[in-house]
């Protein structure tokens, strides 16, 4: 399997969850911490969920153990590519290319997006919709948590015809 198709399947399984979980859940006054969990509909592959009240945020990594970054609300409902900005902590805007479907907003940070979304405690991220921000504190953490995670998966030892 590509690098590209692995990655259009983690992010669709990622957002298959995200989407139920926005369409079950109305948004919250504060956001709860994260939550790293493996994934139902993805075996093999964990996410860390945070329910924010702007945006709710999900992280899947990749094959290559690179971030895939999704946002999600209820009222979008766009497809496409598009391009995003993302400061943190009131820092210079990232650009970055916006992967669109649905109600769901997908990018892929580099490495110094990453290491500066690491200890991050708001990000406001600028989309053709709006600006929302998003109270990200524990991303690192929560970082750390979905490294541990696919960790675990990958010792496990497979199951008889699976």
């Amino acid at each position: 399997m590509s690098r590209t198709a692995l990655r259009s399947t983690l992010c669709a399984a990622a957002g298959l969850a995200l989407a139920a979980a926005l369409a079950a859940a109305p948004a919250q006054a504060r956001p709860a911490p994260w939550k790293v969990a493996p994934l139902a509909n993805a075996p093999g592959s964990c996410s860390a969920r945070l329910e924010a009240r702007d945006v709710d945020l999900v992280m899947v990594t990749d094959t290559q153990g690179k971030l895939v970054l999704i946002a999600g609300h209820h009222d979008w409902n766009d497809n496409g590519r598009d391009l995003t900005h993302l400061s943190v902590d009131g820092g210079q805007p990232i650009t970055l290319v916006a992967y669109k479907s649905g109600g769901l907003v997908t990018v892929l940070p580099n490495d110094a997006t990453v290491a500066a979304l690491r200890g991050a405690r708001r990000i406001n991220w600028s989309l053709p919709t709006g600006l929302y921000k998003v109270e990200v504190e524990g991303l690192g953490a929560a970082l750390d948590g979905l490294q541990t995670c696919q960790q675990a998966l990958a010792a496990r030892p497979a199951t008889p015809g699976g």
